[in-house]
């Protein structure tokens, strides 16, 4: 069973949250008060992780605070943090005390599992969003705050959109101010920095961060418009540096002024003049103007290393024609590592399915998210260079010398404990193939709820399949599990006391005929889609019918 961290902490039981008075809206609705405390005990156990970074490897900090704060923004969690008193009142003090109450454990077994707390800590911004994605682990209750943030101040984006413009090209005359706007517009001189050079500034020390860009005085800041999600109303729009597949690590906010109308009015460059007024997850302005006449302006000096990050690659980005990829022959194989990964805050052992693409050339491809026979690996390694490393063998086992997005490598070799997975192979199968999560919610003195969701898929040997998500969950206490006895929602369903809740997805058109080749699973659905997943086995022995299916382990059907 694989058990997500934050799904399985203990601290992670929900207390009952006293409402404020201050806050009608969130009072009058004790499900809304639920699940902004659920969203607020996971950006604190995200702090944790952190704390034992500091200080375990203090030479990281710089890193981890990045990444931290970068994990925040992309789940617009540091909203959540900046109204937990407003929201929560006398109960942020009870949820700080129960994610404290977990730290000496806590570390003592991040001591026991990390042999490399550098190496680990570097990471960290991957293992969030792998381990404590709250768009997943939390789905529900992060879908009920983030209806009613519309009536709150501006949030973080979550998802990057595509710029819907070409911006126009810099140092030209933008004279159009939208109408309606309210922003006051003018001309200026001397010296436009951009969000890139900004974000570099401030990431070599947050906690100096606002400091060190005060000390520039009233700044012009230029860079494009970016919404982040145009398929949902009211999402905040954000002053970036992007271009050419980088995005600047931190976006610009004026709080005088919504981007909105200008976005909406198809503005897509802007420069705008303000003060520092803070630097957290982003870069907040106060005392805003709209500068139309940019001619007179000379570009910063500073430099912009470190200030952007590479866009995730999509996968059909990344992807060729049917079986136009790497050939088994260039192949030295696929790997994943040996041993389970421990995750400390569950106590509990998983199997780690990252999988590693092993080439004969001396390359080795750690974010493999086609099949990697449909793998262009000219454009995979000029798009995403950080996911490609060298590799050799000493002593029988892989070492690898890492590279990081702009290509570059201390030259360090590290040695991986991997096994080799071998090809699903051209063949037919029989049976449910299943995966299982499970989420756990309580109350302090009692009372709980659990949901557990499973994956399958169900394949013939006449070359048919289905497919289906099934999600259970139900109630521990017949005196209700939510505020006042209420229902509570747990792992994405809702469950009342003491009764269950059953939802399943799949199904119909979700069926269809499958076949397997190599490293590849490709199924053909009713409704006409052909859909190419990396897929393999764990061995060619006794584990043979335990399928790793894009990233995810399905056990096989039990013995009849």
């Amino acid at each position: 069973m694989r058990c997500s961290i934050l799904r399985a902490v203990p601290f992670a039981a929900l207390v009952m949250l006293l409402p404020d008075a201050s806050h009608a809206q969130a009072a009058s609705d004790p499900r809304y008060l639920r699940a902004f405390g659920a969203l607020y005990q996971t950006s604190q156990l995200g702090g944790l992780i952190k704390s034992w970074c500091d200080a375990r490897a203090p030479q990281t900090r710089v890193t981890t605070d990045s990444a931290l704060a970068a994990w925040k923004t992309m789940h617009q969690l540091d909203d959540i943090d900046r109204r937990a008193d407003s929201v929560l009142g006398i109960q942020v003090a009870t949820i700080r005390s129960n994610v404290e109450a977990r730290r000496e454990s806590a570390f003592r077994a991040l001591d026991k599992a990390s042999k490399e707390p550098d190496a680990d800590c570097r990471q960290m911004l991957a293992y969030l969003n792998r381990e404590a994605n709250p768009q997943r682990v939390n789905a529900a209750e992060y879908r009920l705050v983030a209806s009613r943030r519309s009536a709150t101040p501006p949030t973080p984006p979550s998802t990057p959109a595509t710029v819907a413009a070409t911006p126009p090209a810099p140092g030209t005359r933008d004279t159009a101010v939208p109408p309606r706007s309210n922003v006051p517009s003018v001309t200026s001189r001397g010296t436009v920095h951009t969000v890139a050079q900004l974000t570099a500034l401030a990431q070599r020390d947050a906690r100096t961060a606002t400091a060190r860009l005060r000390q520039l005085g009233r700044l012009t800041v230029t860079g494009t418009l970016e919404v982040y999600d145009t398929t949902r109303a009211n999402q905040t729009v954000w002053l970036n540096t992007s271009g050419d597949g980088w995005r600047s690590r931190m976006s610009v906010l004026c709080y005088d002024f919504s981007f909105r109308r200008l976005y909406d009015a198809n503005r897509r460059t802007v420069t705008v003049r303000g003060t520092v007024r803070e630097v957290n997850s982003w870069i907040q302005l106060q005392d805003c103007e709209i500068v139309t006449d940019v001619a007179a302006l000379v570009p910063s000096p500073l430099s912009d290393s470190g200030g952007s990050r590479r866009i995730a690659v999509e996968p059909e980005q990344v992807r060729t024609a049917p079986n136009a990829g790497v050939t088994m022959a260039q192949m030295d194989g696929i790997y994943q590592p040996s041993q389970l990964r421990y995750n400390p805050l569950s106590m509990l052992f998983e199997p780690d399915e990252t999988t590693y693409l092993v080439l004969k050339d001396g390359w080795l491809h750690d974010n493999l998210s086609v099949s990697p026979h449909d793998l262009n690996v000219a454009v995979s390694r000029r798009l995403e260079p950080q996911h490609w490393h060298r590799w050799r063998r000493q002593g029988g086992q892989l070492e690898i010398q890492t590279y990081d997005e702009y290509g570059r490598t201390d030259g360090r070799w590290t040695r991986l404990d991997l096994q080799s997975r071998p090809p699903i192979g051209a063949r037919r199968l029989d049976g449910v193939f299943s995966a299982t999560s499970s989420a756990t919610a309580g109350l302090v003195g009692g009372g709980g709820a659990t949901s557990v969701g499973t994956t399958s898929y169900t394949f013939r040997p006449d070359g048919t399949f289905a497919w289906v998500n099934f999600t259970r969950a139900f109630a521990s206490s017949s005196s209700g599990t939510g505020p006042g006895g209420s229902s509570i929602v747990v792992g994405g369903a809702t469950v009342g006391p003491g009764g269950t809740s059953v939802s399943s997805v799949g199904g119909g058109d979700d069926a269809g005929t499958y076949t397997t080749d190599g490293y590849t699973l490709e199924l053909r659905t009713r409704r006409g889609q052909v859909l190419r997943f990396p897929a393999f086995s764990w061995d060619t022995g006794k584990y043979r019918d335990f399928l790793v299916i894009n990233g995810t382990t399905y056990s096989p059907p039990k013995s009849r």
